[in-house]
């Protein structure tokens, strides 16, 4: 029977000697050793160490404090632990009065007291207790409890490390990494670690890999880190975990799995770290190795929160500004991304800094904008150098300064934004803050547009197509066009149905066309509105349908796009697709005039003339006549040229006359060619 209490004290002692709390943490219990199928030996092993305490055997006293702290076969009790610890260290039992000490430190079965935890720690820690001379170390470097002494502290620290205690190890490779209590070395550092992880100690292995993963030692080394996070997330380090599962969903030191990022992430969230809440999140989010759920991304994310993650707030934001698993409120998300901008995070700083530029969920305030986006624009966010750039180029929120939009936009550019490399090329293409060059634009909006930025393709197609700091080339200029219209630009979809339409650069075809010009009015492009009512007015890739016409040139009127106003007007005029109403034709080209449509101002010019729709008014409709004229409306200018040799709304000028009929007579008008050989 003593061979039996020997064994079952050593076992425990083992087993439950005490480290750090994330290590003690992985440590099995009492219900881990193979006992499950020998019950009965078990308890009358445990009813023996009972008799053999109450006799006053310390060992078996030692072995229940163990065996009470930890439960398993025997329901946890901390009193009873505590009870028996106090007994053993009565007798001044080596681990009786190291876990009592243990005890007092946790505040496990006693009232918390560092004071008395100190002493049992270095009653042992002198008889050369490793297990003690790590605990007191720690209390002395740190302070906790004790009067900080470093170099005591140290020296029971390299005396546990040098019997191989593996707490000892990995604290002292702690030390030399942080190089606060003593000269910094990573090689030192590295050294006392694998020393630690050779013991099984997760945390020296968690420890170990992130020294790899970023390259403390000199080049990074992704293969050995995923080495020390497996070794360590196997012994179920939640930290170790998350760090592999990183590893996995970004593919270093691994092929890119995003399966195994899940499971890792799983394992670690079940123990409830957040930034495995967070990372869950995420895939959930992508539909990375998992199934997209919005639903059970926001779920994560809220748990991450609850452990104040800001990334967990700003993404939080994100689900809210976007509708994302929640309906859809702007509110919500400022008040999230605020939190999270208060926490450091810079995305999140640009995000609330984006909704007050907006005014979406607040009060519009570009003054409130520009202080967020400096915010995080000084963190080196490329969005905010991009935006705040905007906000110096057009004024907003600050004084308007085109050389420090550069600079921002220069900023963003060198960070290798493509929104930064298209706007530093915008100034450049207009001349705001430098000189107006079209070849800096074009290699900027190119070295933008290869990295996808659809405004950017957008903008080099169009200088293909005018030439503009490079050779004109329409079939350039599509192909660019096509790209952009391929990532949703609605201005690309409706170029490319214009040259479609026009045979620019591809052969003409009207099906094609409209096919593009849908798309684009469809995401409310005002033009692409105004082209689906021209070809469905003139059965162009569409069947001729005048009511369908009047449809479009109504929506993309309302919108305020002239062109639109005008052939609305002229449906209304002549009774296409619509009643014949001339009252609400005058009424669109008025608006249409209020934007310098040359064609409404000319048939506003007629209806003044004629008296339709609105009072007889020749004055009017001379101003209307010469205000198309001087844009180079032929028939305006015949009839300008009538009203001066007429005398009819202005004083009768013949030689005002001849030379309206003749720039009317110049653009192929053959009744002003009459109109001037009558005139000489």
């Amino acid at each position: 029977m003593k061979r039996l209490l020997i064994f079952a004290f050593a076992l425990t002692a083992y087993i439950y000697s005490w480290a750090d709390e994330d290590y003690t943490s992985n440590q099995p219990k009492i219900s881990d050793i193979e006992f499950s199928n020998k019950s009965e030996m078990q308890q009358q092993l445990l009813d023996k160490l009972h008799e053999l305490a109450k006799d006053g055997n310390a060992d078996a006293q030692a072995t229940l404090s163990s065996i009470y702290r930890w439960g398993g076969k025997v329901e946890q009790d901390h009193k009873k632990a505590a009870k028996w610890a106090k007994k053993a260290a009565k007798q001044e039992h080596i681990h009786g009065q190291y876990l009592l000490g243990n005890y007092y430190y946790r505040g496990i079965g006693v009232k918390k007291n560092l004071k008395k935890a100190a002493k049992y720690f270095l009653l042992t820690a002198e008889k050369g207790y490793s297990p003690s001379q790590y605990s007191i170390a720690v209390m002395l470097i740190y302070g906790k409890g004790v009067n900080q002494d470093i170099a005591l502290g140290l020296k029971y620290l390299n005396e546990a490390a040098k019997k191989g205690y593996a707490s000892a190890l990995y604290e002292l490779g702690r030390i030399y990494e942080k190089g606060k209590y003593a000269d910094k070395s990573i090689e030192l550092a590295v050294k006392y670690y694998s020393r630690a992880a050779k013991k099984g100690h997760a945390n020296a292995n968690n420890n170990l890999g992130i020294i790899y993963y970023t390259g403390k030692l000199g080049d990074k080394n992704y293969k050995s880190a995923v080495e020390h996070f497996t070794a360590a997330a196997k012994s179920g380090n939640k930290y170790a975990q998350t760090n592999l599962g990183n590893c996995f969903r970004l593919g270093r030191g691994v092929e890119r799995d995003y399966s195994q990022a899940a499971y890792w992430y799983s394992l670690a969230a079940k123990q409830g770290w957040k930034n495995a809440f967070y990372h869950l999140g995420w895939l959930y989010y992508k539909g990375k190795g998992v199934e997209k759920d919005y639903k059970r991304a926001l779920e994560l994310y809220f748990k991450a929160a609850e452990q104040e993650h800001r990334g967990a707030y700003n993404d939080i934001g994100i689900c809210y500004e976007y509708g994302y698993g929640v309906k859809r409120d702007y509110a919500e998300a400022a008040q999230w991304y605020t939190l999270a901008a208060e926490k450091g995070s810079r995305v999140a700083m640009y995000n609330i800094g984006n909704l007050y530029y907006h005014g979406k969920g607040v009060v519009r305030d570009y003054t409130k904008a520009v202080e967020y986006l400096k915010k995080s624009a000084d963190l080196g966010y490329d969005s905010a150098q991009n935006l705040l750039g905007v906000c110096y180029e057009t004024g907003r929120g600050v004084e308007r300064d085109y050389a420090e939009a550069i600079k921002l936009f220069t900023k963003a550019a060198n960070n290798d934004s493509a929104k930064g490399l298209m706007n530093l090329g915008d100034m450049y293409y207009y001349g705001k803050g430098v000189d107006k060059d079209y070849h800096r634009a074009v290699e900027l909006y190119k070295k933008s547009a290869l990295k996808g930025d659809s405004y950017a393709q957008y903008n080099l197609g169009k200088c293909y197509e005018t030439g503009r700091g490079v050779e004109k080339n329409l079939t350039e200029a599509l192909m660019w066009y096509i790209k952009s219209a391929d990532r949703g630009n609605s201005a690309a979809m409706y170029k490319v149905g214009y040259m479609c339409y026009h045979g620019k650069g591809t052969e003409k075809s009207y099906k094609g066309a409209v096919a593009y010009f849908q798309q684009s009015a469809e995401k409310g492009y005002d033009k692409a509105e105004n082209m689906v009512g021209v070809c469905y007015e003139r059965g162009l890739g569409v069947e001729k349908d005048l009511a369908e016409a009047v449809r479009w040139y109504t929506t993309a009127a309302d919108k305020g796009y002239d062109v639109a106003q005008y052939n609305l007007a002229l449906c209304y005029d002549f009774g296409r697709g619509t009643e014949k109403n001339i009252e609400k034709a005058a009424e669109l080209y008025t608006l249409a005039t209020a934007q310098d449509n040359s064609n409404a101002h000319y048939r506003l010019g007629v209806l003044y003339a004629v008296g339709k729709g609105v009072e007889q008014d020749y004055t009017k409709a001379v101003h209307h006549y010469t205000v198309a004229a001087e844009k180079g409306h032929a028939s305006a200018a015949f009839y300008l040229g009538e009203c001066y040799q007429n005398g009819t709304g202005c004083e009768k000028d013949i030689e005002k006359a001849k030379h309206w009929y003749q720039k009317a007579a110049d653009k192929g008008s053959k009744y002003a060619i009459e109109a001037l050989k009558d005139l000489q």
